[in-house]
């Protein structure tokens, strides 16, 4: 029909806007790259670095966490030699984990570090 777009600008828009308004940001990576509609992870957090969720981070999978924090782009890696085959909750889990080292008092580094390791 003519006239008519897609939804999804118009939703990853309003996604982003709320984003650059947030304390905190857990997205996967996958959910990062197509948000931002950008192809690496670099590429989007130059595109928070003006929100106030400079403290946010992102899931990597098997290479670990990337935050931001002060401008400055931050990686914490994942433990070797550790292989599961099955992931589900994983994310969900890291979430939590975080969620539960900041409501300690821990910094932004030290709350990804004691997930991820």
């Amino acid at each position: 029909m003519v006239g008519l777009r897609p939804a999804y600008p118009e939703r990853f828009r309003q996604v982003r806007n709320v984003v650059l308004a947030a304390d905190y940001y857990l997205p996967s990576k996958a959910e990062f790259l197509e948000t931002w509609e950008v192809s690496s992870v670099e590429e989007g957090f130059d595109c928070c670095k003006n929100g106030t969720a400079a403290r946010d981070n992102r899931k990597d999978g098997s290479r670990g966490a990337h935050y931001l924090v002060e401008g400055s782009f931050k990686t914490v890696p994942a433990v070797e030699g550790i292989h599961s085959g099955n992931v589900t909750g994983a994310g969900d889990t890291f979430n939590a984990g975080f969620i539960a080292a900041m409501k300690q008092g821990q910094s932004l580094q030290l709350a990804i570090k004691t997930v991820v390791k």
